[in-house]
């Protein structure tokens, strides 16, 4: 019959193979098993990218690490009218430090016209004729360029009266009134030719509007 010490001895020679072959499987399994990386959340969970070009507020923003070229482009207010979204990917994904830039749209100019009587702005230009054609104006009868209708005294109106009549501005004004201080008086509408500046055919418009 086995003595005791010789149970014992069996017994830890048992426990140690179990114990040899448990630390040989672990060996092998740790060098099958992929290593373990532990990461920061904060930075797994966000990324900083830049944003440029037509943006509303151009800089720096903070993303979702998934986030897309659509997202930064949000986070940046939004595209401006004259963005270019055709020529660019919106669902690209991003990576931390990325630089998102929005280009604006080329406006070509209008092709040139054929008609050499058009320049640019649309002015029409009537050949053998500088610049754009003056309205015609129209016939107003010379009654009514006078206030009122009112009848102007030679003798008496005012430079300011006399300025307003067709023909006359302040120049030709001026001289009636200082052929009346030389002269005195104007004694009829056919004097007025007497003034320098004043032609015939000037009398014969202002004659149904003065008097004297």
């Amino acid at each position: 019959m086995p003595s005791r010490v010789t149970i014992l001895a069996s017994l830890f020679a048992v426990l140690g193979g179990i114990v040899l072959v448990l630390a040989i499987y672990r060996q092998l399994d740790l060098r099958d098993a992929p290593p373990i990386v532990i990461r920061d959340p904060l930075e797994s969970e966000t990324i900083v990218v830049a944003v440029d070009g037509a943006v509303a507020s151009p800089g720096v923003v903070t993303l979702r690490h998934d986030a897309r070229w659509g997202d930064a482009i949000a986070a940046a207010g939004g595209t401006l009218p004259a963005a270019d979204l055709a020529t660019i990917n919106q669902a690209l994904r991003l990576n931390d430090g990325d630089r998102v830039i929005v280009p604006t749209r080329t406006i070509a100019p209008p092709p040139p016209s054929d008609d050499p009587t058009v320049v640019p702005g649309g002015t029409d230009i009537t050949p053998g004729i500088s610049g754009p054609a003056e309205p015609e104006a129209t016939a107003v009868p010379a009654a009514t360029l006078v206030t009122g209708g009112a009848i102007t005294n030679l003798n008496t109106a005012t430079e300011a009266e006399l300025e307003a009549l067709p023909e006359i501005g302040a120049v030709l004004a001026g001289r009636i009134v200082e052929y009346r201080s030389r002269v005195g008086r104007f004694d009829s509408v056919d004097d007025l030719a007497s003034v320098d500046g004043i032609s015939d055919r000037i009398v014969e418009v202002l004659r149904p509007l003065v008097t004297v």
